[in-house]
């Protein structure tokens, strides 16, 4: 049975004043409430009665007007690691990969270099390994939708989203290729090359280095920029070899030769001269400024002399 107490609120009331008015709203009023380990609690009442902001208050987003929250017997005056929230709405931050979203956190404690593994463990768990370093709306604005307008996030278990496709729950879903491909090869899903479409010439991904490293060490910064084209001109002339390597590494999902093959393939490592590789930053930005997720400005030229200088050589 549980014994330890691990939350406890002792008549904490929150109340919500307009600068413009002298109207005052009372969100909640005099909740006590005891969580001992191992408890599982759920709050339940209708809408507006002031569940999100008991929710807000234990994880140190609001502070109570009355009354004291307490964890472990310290009381909350913010937020800490030792709690967490998990929002109504997806609160990811669109600037940033889906791995760095997940290491956010991790990154603002000074952690994430020792719980490194952990990140990348948490981004196999929810199938998204192929997708680690990508910005979710870039993808939705090749489609045609402003992912801050005409897109709604719905989080939904990796094995629920076909039944929630099915039901209507979800209109569609951005799957791991792991967890995609078998149902591809049984009929459940249909597979779209976009090498075939309006896609084909989109750039997949690149390797940046911070400017004022580059300005310090230009020299290495060259020599690692050769290393790494060299790398992916090898990976593109040989992806047979590349893809028992990468799985030997653990890079690719294992037992699953045939798709990382497939999949490497597609990537065409190395085949892409700078050139290609400016213009396709550049059409990114355009889109990024289209839909207000650059803001700063409207000259997507500028922002690719700003950012984008291109180093090494394959040869």
């Amino acid at each position: 049975m549980a014994d330890t107490l691990t939350l406890k609120l002792a008549n904490v009331s929150k109340s919500f004043s307009r600068v413009d008015t002298d109207q005052v709203t009372h969100a909640v009023a005099d909740i006590n409430l005891e969580l001992r380990d191992h408890e599982f609690v759920s709050i339940v009442g209708p809408s507006g009665c002031g569940k999100s902001t008991i929710l807000r208050m234990i994880a140190g987003l609001v502070k109570p007007t009355t009354g004291s929250l307490t964890v472990n017997d310290r009381v909350i005056t913010g937020p800490g690691p030792q709690i967490g929230m998990v929002f109504q709405k997806p609160t990811l931050f669109p600037w940033l990969t889906v791995r760095d979203n997940i290491a956010f956190s991790l990154r603002m404690q000074g952690k994430q270099k020792e719980h490194a593994d952990d990140v990348e463990r948490m981004i196999r768990s929810i199938g998204l390994e192929q997708f680690a370093d990508d910005y979710p709306a870039r993808l939705l604005i090749e489609c045609g939708l402003n992912p801050l307008e005409d897109v709604t996030l719905t989080p939904v278990e990796v094995d629920a989203c076909v039944a929630a496709m099915e039901n209507g729950e979800i209109a569609a879903a951005l799957l791991g290729e792991s967890f995609g491909y078998p149902l591809v090869e049984q009929g459940i899903l249909r597979k779209i090359d976009s090498k075939s479409g309006d896609s084909q010439n989109e750039l997949c991904c690149i390797i940046m280095m911070n400017k004022d490293f580059v300005a310090k060490n230009p020299i290495t910064s060259e020599k690692l920029a050769s290393c790494v084209k060299r790398a992916l001109k090898y990976m593109g002339e040989y992806p047979e070899e590349t893809t028992k390597t990468l799985m030997e590494l653990g890079l690719n999902p294992a037992d699953k030769y045939d798709m990382n093959l497939e999949l490497n393939k597609a990537m065409e490592f190395g085949m892409q001269s700078d050139e290609y590789a400016t213009e396709q930053m550049k059409s990114i930005v355009k889109d990024y400024i289209e839909v207000g997720l650059i803001t700063a400005t409207d000259d997507a030229d500028a922002v690719i002399e700003s950012l984008w200088h291109p180093l090494g050589s394959a040869e």
